[in-house]
This record gives C-alpha cells, structure tokens and sequence, in this order.
C-alpha cells in the first residue's frame, strides 16, 4: 500500500509522540526544589540542605564550580570531616559527597561554588506502556519499528545477554554512588566503583524497561523492537540511587548522539499545579537543556 507524503509526516508525528508518551508514563514523579542565594557571594543552594542537616549530621550533596578545572585545589580546601566521600564526575563537571554543617556553611561562603544541591535520592518507577499506546500492528505495519533509532535508558543497569535483547545493546555504562548491599560494595557500579564501563542489572528494573522498548520476543515483542540501546546504570541493587547521577548519565547518553532517553525514577513527590511540593527543581538543568538543544 503506497502513502502519500501528507500520511507519512502524519504517521512520524504519531510515532514521535507514542515515544513521547511512553517516557511521560514513566516520568510520573518530580523533585521539590526550593533555592536560596547567600547575599555576600552569591552562591545559590538548596534549602533542603538545611533542613536535612537539622536531622542528621552528614548530607548528601552535588555542586558546580564556576570553574571546574580548579576542583582540585577547592576540594583540597576541605578536611575529611566537613567533606567526605567525595567525587568528581568530568563529564558533567559536577562533584558529589557527605557534608557536615561546618562544611556547608564553607561551601557557601566559597566564591568558587556557583551551586550547591541536596543530592535527592532516587528509586525505580514503571509503569504499563506498550498496551495502553496501541503500536500493534497499526505503526508497525507501516513500518516504523524503532530501526536505526539509537535510543538510551537510564536505570538500574541491563541484562545484555538475555536471549530476548539480544544484539540490541550496543553501548552500556555505570554512574552509581551509593552503596549497594547485593555486592557489599561501597559503591554500586557492578566493579564496586562509582563509574564503570559495565551495566550489568542486579536489580531487574532496567532489563524490564529495556524489554518493553526493544524486546525480541516473537509474542511480546518491544514497541520498538527495531532500535538500538544505550545503557546507564544509575540504581543499585534496591533500586535507588541519587539524582546528581541521572545528570550524569544524561550527558553520557549526549555524547552517544541517541535519539531519545528514557528515564523511569523518582523521589516519591508529585509537583502540584500549585507548588505544593515546592519549585520545580533545576539541579540537572544543564544537562536537560544540552540534550533538549541536541534534539533529543
């Protein structure tokens, strides 16, 4: 059956928008954000922070320098105590660790800082995609499976040789900082660092999202079996992780040149239409807006 150019752009926009709503269903929760600005210097942060530090004594935080190549020379500025566990993400020029009071107070009082965030924690959400969007057979059989579409998922890592995934990944890595209790490792990238190379999935989580994408099953086929993975692993073996990493990973996923980015976590808040939760967050603005401008 021949379809006229008019049908065609009808069909793609279709499919765009099936893509759109199948990471808008899985992106059901948002952060609570709340900044303020230290008036001597201008270092904004989150109030959050304060907050948590009434709590406990140590918090996990990220933050940006206004320059990134003198991170070393700040962070040697620091003892254990004020900052500890501290890491450097290249990729994205963010740093991560535990903070004290005193640290904090140091952090913002640091002309070098441009901004401090509390580090949220994160943890896996899905939900239903391909039955509720109706892509079989309509789509497929006007041919727009997902081929030579480059699409990356960032969650709890993925198991590359299940026989129904594969050949479809093609490119996997690991942004993980918290400790995970499967491996008993301080960290929760599958070598118990905090970046690998390796994606692998103890948790289950990123293997069902990348199936319900790309799975080859002759029954349950994925609503774009034809597409090519990408994979961050951001969750441990719980399913949780911290939200610095997702940003992480989303710059990874840039620097692959994907075509779309999937991400089902969240802190379990919902934004209301009237801030009940507070101000949507910019913590990882930067690198939503670089993968927004690269069309993705």
């Amino acid at each position: 059956m021949m379809i006229n150019s008019d049908k065609r752009g009808r069909y793609k926009g279709m499919l765009f928008n099936i893509f759109l709503f199948l990471i808008i269903l899985q992106l059901p929760i948002i952060f609570s954000y709340m900044e303020e600005i230290n008036p001597k210097n201008r270092v904004r942060y989150d109030s959050k922070i304060i907050d948590e530090l009434e709590n406990y004594t140590r918090v996990n935080i990220f933050l940006k320098l206004n320059d990134y190549s003198q991170a070393d020379s700040f962070l040697s500025s620091f003892s254990e105590n004020e900052f500890s566990n501290y890491i450097k993400t290249d990729i994205s020029s963010r740093i991560s660790g535990e903070i004290n009071y005193a640290g904090f107070q140091k952090l913002i009082n640091d002309s070098r800082v441009k901004v401090v965030y509390f580090n949220e924690p994160v943890s896996a959400s899905l939900d239903n995609s391909v039955s509720v969007i109706n892509v079989s057979p309509a789509v497929w059989n006007l041919g727009y499976n997902g081929t030579g579409v480059k699409i990356c998922v960032i969650d709890s890592g993925v198991n590359a040789s299940h026989p129904y995934l594969s050949g479809k990944i093609v490119g996997e890595y690991c942004y993980c900082t918290i400790s995970d209790p499967l491996l008993n490792t301080s960290y929760c990238c599958p070598d118990g660092t905090a970046e690998d190379d390796n994606a692998e999935d103890y948790f289950g989580h990123g293997t069902a999202v990348t199936g319900i994408i790309v799975s080859q099953h002759s029954t349950y086929k994925g609503v774009a079996y034809g597409a090519s993975i990408y994979h961050v692993k951001t969750l441990n073996s719980l399913g949780n992780g911290q939200l610095s990493k997702v940003g992480d990973a989303i710059d990874w996923c840039v620097l692959h040149n994907v075509s779309l980015i999937s991400i089902s976590q969240g802190d379990g808040l919902e934004f209301g239409p009237n801030g009940v939760n507070g101000n949507c967050p910019t913590y990882i603005d930067d690198s939503i807006n670089n993968a927004y401008d690269k069309n993705i």
